[in-house]
């Protein structure tokens, strides 16, 4: 059931039946189950809803991300790609927010990033770089400048 979703959603199947067969491989597997096949599991509902491509699907995305992250800790880094992908369209989404005043929202968007890129890519690394920038940009434009300065 997990193959045939995976390769559904990469063949670009429609959203809400390859949604439902990921849901019903999760029940199949429990709490009990494979490791591995449960964070194969949480990525390919990751990956679902970057695939979407929808303003606050992000979000979702990220969720499931964290779950595969806790369970597979060091061997998450094998989904680097998903990792930069989740990146995008997580830093598209909080500009996004930005550009409408919702700082808060925007805020939690890049923290995600910033945790994403710091397990990915490492603490020291240009992608965090980059999401620190971002942070402090939102920070200025919401007028908190102590924010904007530890960001920078």
């Amino acid at each position: 059931l997990l193959r045939e979703a995976e390769k559904e959603c990469a063949q670009g199947t429609a959203f809400i039946p390859v949604l439902r067969k990921l849901h019903r491989a999760l029940e199949c597997f429990g709490t009990t189950s494979n490791i591995s096949l449960r964070a194969r599991t949480y990525i390919a509902f990751a990956e679902l809803f970057l695939r979407e491509g929808k303003e606050g699907y992000a979000k979702a995305a990220f969720d499931h991300w964290e779950k595969a992250a806790h369970l597979l800790g060091k061997d998450l880094r094998r989904y680097d790609d998903l990792a930069r992908k989740l990146l995008h369209y997580l830093q598209r989404d909080s500009n996004a927010l930005k550009e409408k005043g919702e700082f808060d929202r925007a805020l939690e968007l890049l923290h995600h990033s910033l945790k994403i890129s710091e397990v990915h890519f490492g603490e020291h690394s240009l992608q965090v770089a980059h999401v620190l920038g971002c942070l402090g940009c939102v920070y200025q434009k919401s007028g908190d400048d102590d924010g904007a300065l530890k960001s920078f």
